[in-house]
């Protein structure tokens, strides 16, 4: 390994969030109160026992508490605060290119902007999961689009490769 591309060794730089950053954590901050809205709303009429998964063809094959509900939402609001905090510490992270002075800056903004989109990527897919629940759960029917686990997976593959690219055009 190349000396410059040691964590330790790399410039720490303190970035200003750039407008993207902004306008995605404006988009997960909308997820998240999106999601309280919902269980707002929802959550007192519910029953008891929601279902809580769903076979490959969408179809309810799992039941538990509706208090799941509020565990998924915590588990949203945590993962949303664990990217929050790691984007203050991007000379930590694993790059694919070594990390130079020349190139720090850049680097470091496409892998803060790639974790922005990763956020609301999981609060908006958490609110969706959570909003499916109790529409299942008060309709005592439907479930969840085959179609949402290819999608999640596209969207994040293709996610990963835009930044990629990009980190790779900004050697």
């Amino acid at each position: 390994m190349n000396a410059s591309a040691r964590p330790a060794q790399r410039p720490v730089l303190t970035l200003s969030p750039s407008r993207l950053e902004i306008a995605l954590r404006l988009a997960a901050a909308l997820g998240i109160l999106t999601f309280v809205y919902l269980l707002v709303q929802y959550f007192p009429a519910l029953p008891a026992r929601i279902p809580v998964h769903f076979n490959a063809a969408g179809q309810v094959d799992g039941w538990g508490s509706k208090h799941t509900l509020l565990f998924l939402f915590a588990l949203t609001a945590v993962l949303l605060l664990g990217l929050t905090i790691l984007r203050r510490y991007p000379h930590k992270f694993n790059y694919l290119y070594p990390i130079t002075p020349q190139n720090a800056e850049k680097q470091y903004r496409l892998a803060c902007e790639l974790l922005a989109v990763l956020q609301v990527q999981v609060v908006w897919l958490f609110t969706y999961l959570g909003w499916r629940l109790m529409v299942s759960a008060q309709q005592n029917a439907g479930g969840v689009s085959m179609l949402l686990l290819p999608v999640i997976i596209l969207v994040n593959v293709g996610t990963l490769v835009f930044y990629l690219v990009k980190s790779s055009h900004a050697r």
